[in-house]
């Protein structure tokens, strides 16, 4: 039986991408909206991934990063974007003082932060706090987290759940059922107190117009 599902702030969203797929993403969202549309397009990360979505349309990049909630561009600010700058590669995006920075490009954006709560671990955080954060959060709100947070949760249930298979086969002989080491174990989990909802980086949503 397994009783755990598998699987510091900071001041500003920021996210790495590679250029070529970031310019390709936005060449094919091009090709679906109209040259005079007026659109927005939004941005935000799912399942590590940087989602550009309009109205009937997405498409989606790898990425990496801190990105807890979405980013709202004008389509006319962003789609006529020409190739990148070369001189990096991955390609950094950060929402800061109101605006989107695209490596050294900048557009007005507006900022609305995530409702999912962002979960702050210590350096090298022990097994029973782990688990912990796997019973009080939902598996769609672990994975989306920033950082190595999943992969630490996720580490962390599955070594756990294999303890408990190995002390269950240990004690088998004196007819001990699975369900009371999982139980026993559970006794010394220590409840979680959730974080709450991060407000926005960077305070106020400015607009305004250069770089």
């Amino acid at each position: 039986m397994k009783f755990w599902h598998s699987q510091g702030s900071v001041d500003m969203a920021h996210l790495e991408v590679q250029r070529d797929e970031l310019t390709q993403a936005l060449r094919t969202l091009r090709r679906v909206m109209k040259p005079t549309s007026h659109e927005e397009l939004v941005l935000t990360l799912e399942n590590k991934q940087l989602v550009i979505a309009c109205v009937g349309a997405s498409t989606a990049i790898n990425a990496s990063g801190r990105w807890t909630g979405s980013v709202t561009v004008s389509s006319r600010s962003l789609l006529p974007l020409g190739r990148l700058p070369s001189d990096s590669d991955p390609i950094r995006l950060e929402v800061q003082d109101g605006r989107l920075r695209i490596g050294k490009l900048s557009v007005p954006c507006k900022w609305n932060e995530s409702e999912d709560p962002q979960i702050e671990l210590p350096l090298n955080p022990p097994l029973p706090l782990l688990l912990s954060l796997a019973r009080a959060y939902s598996a769609t709100e672990i994975a989306n987290q920033s950082g190595d947070v999943a992969k630490l949760i996720g580490s962390a249930t599955t070594r756990a759940n294999q303890i408990v298979s190995d002390v269950h086969r240990s004690l088998a002989p004196f007819g001990i059922p699975k369900d009371a080491v999982t139980e026993f174990v559970e006794t010394y989990i220590p409840e979680h107190k959730r974080e709450p909802n991060r407000s926005r980086p960077d305070a106020d949503e400015k607009d305004g117009s250069g770089s």
